[in-house]
This record gives C-alpha cells, sequence and structure tokens, in this order.
C-alpha cells in the first residue's frame, strides 16, 4: 500500500531534491520505518553505505540529543551515510543549543528523522526540520477513513475485502497507516501466483492479521458519558480479552465504571447549584475545561434517578463478580446494560 507523503518524499529525492531531515508528526513505526527506507535508498542509488542509529529522547534524563550531536561532530572515516532516527520528540520540544549548528547546518554524511507525536507540526522543531527539510504531518484518522484508505490497499495488492473483513481489520489494527499497510501486506500472500485477485472474508484474517489495537484509557469513560453502549461493550471485552487475568480485569473496570457515574452525579449537583465551571473543576479536583464539558454532557444523557439505581444495584454485581458465578465478559456486559440501556 502506497502512502503519499511517503512516496511524495521518494519522487523528490529521485530528482535530486537535498532532503537531509525529515519530521514526522503523528506517523506510526511503520510509517518511521518507510521513511527510513526512502532515505536509505536514495543514500545507495548515490553510492554510500548507510547505517541507522536510533535513539529516544522521551524522558527527562535522556541524552539522545548528546549523542546525537556527538554523531553529526565526527566525521566518518569512508563514504558512509549516518541516518538518525530520533523517537521521542514529544511536542515537537525544543533543541538544545549544542545540537542546532548541526541542524542549520546538516553535515553531508547525515540524514535526521525525528517523530514526535500529533498536532506538533509547528513546534519549535518541526520549523527548524522544515528550513531545511520535509515536514510530514499524518493526521489521525477516522475509522472509516482508514476502513476506505484499507480497502484501496488491498484492491491494489490484488485482494478484495468484503464490507465485515473491513471492519474487523480495523478494530484489530486501528487507524495507523503503517499498521494497514503492514496488514495489507500479509494478506498478499493469499493470492495466487501470476496474478489475479482474491476475496478475503473475517475469518481470512485468523493467523494473517494480529489485533495490535489498544483502547485509550478513557475510551470507555466516553462511551459511558456518551451513552455510546455498543463502543463500551467493545471496549470493555477487548480489554478483558487481552488481559492476562482477566476475572482481575473485569474488576477493574467494573471499579471504573463505579467511578464515572458517580463523577456524573456529583456533575449533576454542580449544574444544579450553578456553580461555576472552574469551582465545580477545582473541587473535582479536574484539571482540563473539556474533561468538564464532557461530564456537563454527560448529565443531560442520564436522570438522577437512574444512577442513584445503578449505584445501588451495582453492589449485587460486585459479589457476582468476585464469587465467578459467572463469566466476566458476560458480567460486563450485563453491568453496562444495566446502566445504559433506557427503561421505561
Amino acid at each position: 500500500m502506497k502512502i503519499d507523503e511517503i512516496e511524495q518524499l521518494r519522487a523528490d529525492l529521485s530528482k535530486g531534491a537535498a532532503i537531509q531531515m525529515v519530521y514526522v508528526a503523528g506517523g506510526d513505526d511503520g510509517v518511521i520505518d518507510a521513511v527510513v527506507e526512502v532515505l536509505s535508498t536514495d543514500a545507495m542509488a548515490r553510492g554510500s553505505e548507510t547505517k541507522v542509529i536510533r535513539l529516544d529522547a522521551s524522558g527527562a534524563k535522556s541524552d539522545a540529543w548528546d549523542q546525537f550531536a556527538e554523531i553529526a561532530s565526527a566525521f566518518p572515516m569512508f563514504d558512509e551515510k549516518t541516518i538518525v532516527v530520533m523517537s521521542g520528540c514529544a511536542g515537537g520540544a525544543r533543541v538544545p543549543e549544542g545540537a542546532r549548528p548541526f541542524m542549520e547546518d546538516p553535515p553531508s554524511f547525515m540524514s535526521m528523522v525525528f517523530s514526535a507525536d500529533r498536532k506538533t507540526a509547528a513546534s519549535p522543531l518541526a520549523k527548524l526540520v522544515k528550513a531545511k527539510g520535509r515536514v510530514l504531518d499524518f493526521k489521525e484518522l477516522r475509522d472509516q477513513q482508514a476502513r476506505a484508505l484499507a480497502v484501496a490497499g488491498a484492491r491494489d495488492a490484488g485482494i478484495i475485502l468484503d464490507g465485515p473483513a473491513a471492519d474487523a481489520l480495523i478494530d484489530m489494527i486501528g487507524t495507523d497507516l503503517g499498521a494497514i499497510d503492514s496488514a495489507v501486506s500479509s494478506l498478499s500472500g493469499l493470492v495466487p501466483q501470476g496474478g489475479g485477485q482474491v476475496r478475503v472474508g473475517v475469518s481470512d484474517l485468523a493467523g494473517l492479521v494480529r489485533r495490535t489495537k489498544k483502547h485509550a484509557p478513557w475510551d470507555i469513560d466516553e462511551a459511558i458519558e456518551r451513552r455510546d453502549i455498543p463502543r463500551a461493550v467493545k471496549v470493555a471485552i477487548r480489554e478483558i480479552q487481552d488481559a492476562r487475568d482477566q476475572r482481575s480485569r473485569a474488576i477493574g473496570l467494573y471499579n471504573s465504571v463505579l467511578r464515572r457515574v458517580r463523577l456524573i452525579l456529583i456533575a449533576s449537583d454542580m449544574v444544579r447549584d450553578r456553580i461555576p465551571a472552574t469551582e465545580a473543576m477545582e473541587a473535582m479536583n479536574i484539571k482540563f475545561p473539556f474533561m468538564y464539558e464532557r461530564l456537563v454532557d454527560a448529565t443531560k444523557k442520564y436522570r438522577r434517578q437512574e444512577l442513584e439505581n445503578f449505584l445501588k444495584s451495582a453492589v449485587d454485581h460486585e459479589i457476582r463478580m468476585k464469587r465467578g458465578m459467572v463469566g466476566p465478559e458476560t458480567q460486563m456486559v450485563e453491568l453496562l446494560v444495566s446502566l445504559m440501556v433506557r427503561k421505561a
């Protein structure tokens, strides 16, 4: 599967563009590896051997930038190209003074790839890279966008993904471009030699595509606040299935659900008493306004009596869960249904 930003970088290099620095905002490991492959291929086409050095700038005690400056200041004895890949540039942090000269005037023997989280394409580091190189900004895809991309990529590889298979694929691997590309590559092994097309269903994914998608810690909280029971059930079941100790994980989720319900109840009191948002956030120990706004929205989706009745009945759920009368997945579905399904 071709990633447009990567292919544009490849095309520009093949036309002779001097691109020694690349900043990747929001890309996953698959995207980073694709960038490194493009830079390595270009260097070898110009007659240079390449070596890749990976550094990790995350953490307050990281010495990645010191290592970077040391590598940049040591001219190699042979005609060798060094590609430094620095991950963990969270927030596109400012470049230390000791490393800045090597980025303002990059050594001819060196290429640099910096990766950071999303929403950092206008950060200090990104701006410094842009002056001499290329900034690749990968926006977070929605599920439907990722699904369409996977279907198109699979079609190019001779694979026809039916609807349920496409949905299952995104549910298994998420929306990262590199993960989608890797999954399509794995499925391409089903295409018969000599070409042609093969239709792939959900059952064909087993053994070829490994589930790598991880739900964010707040996913189930958001699902509860939005009263989105299909998503809440999906997240909870995935969390339990992936856990080593499924019953312990179910109990942990049980506590998370009760904690969210109590917060919604407290927020309803704050709204009823017309407490200013800043005071309410301080009282509830909430740091960010959007988190309080979500709770306020949730108070419009649940009646107070519903929440109070749920908390009263939750004790029985806890007893059954700890005694192991029913499987943890069934218990969690029952708990979520009792909270989120509207009653007459």
